[in-house]
């Protein structure tokens, strides 16, 4: 839409609302929102310590993981270290 039409429509409904009156909101409509909000605040401290204990817990997993696949690593490598220096231990003993 092109910013002459935009500024035409925009225009256009908000003349369409010229002759309306404003409603007002059903009683007891503002009692029930706060209701909400403190109900909403409450379920905040319930799940507040929830969140935390997940975040801790997925924290010591990665730690977990990454400790072993480092140890995992570690062992690889000595694996290959010592395969190479038999190799070698070999060639240089003269037995293939």
């Amino acid at each position: 839409m092109d910013q002459p039409d935009k500024n035409i429509w925009v225009n256009e409904v908000m003349d369409s609302l010229a002759g309306m009156q404003r409603v007002p909101p059903p009683h007891g409509m503002y009692e029930g929102v706060m209701s909400r909000v403190r109900t909403s605040r409450n379920n905040l401290r319930v799940l507040l310590p929830r969140v935390a204990a997940a975040a801790v817990l997925l924290l010591a997993v990665n730690i977990f993981s990454v400790y072993h696949a480092t140890k995992a690593k570690q062992t690889t490598q000595t694996g290959v270290y010592q395969l190479v220096d038999e190799q070698i231990s070999n060639l240089s003993e003269g037995s293939f």
